[in-house]
């Protein structure tokens, strides 16, 4: 991913992504505790879709999109 990124001057980040049951949205004092245990990204389904990809044997990459600034202040 780092070399096709790199090949077509593609901006790539890289950080901590942390997965919760939901259904409900983070409370801020979940947000700062996650930020303060190096949270980057917080999502509800991922975890779930890798976890059954991984049980049908599937190899997989996760890509986020960050579509919703949380934040705490």
């Amino acid at each position: 991913m780092k070399e096709i990124a790199a090949k077509y001057n593609l901006q790539l980040r890289e950080g901590v992504y942390c997965g919760l049951g939901g259904p409900c949205y983070e409370t801020i004092a979940e947000i700062n505790m996650l930020r303060l245990l190096g949270g980057d990204a917080v999502g509800m389904s991922t975890v779930h879709e890798v976890t059954l990809a991984a049980h049908c044997g599937f190899r997989t990459l996760g890509i986020a999109l960050i579509t919703n600034k949380c934040l705490s202040d």
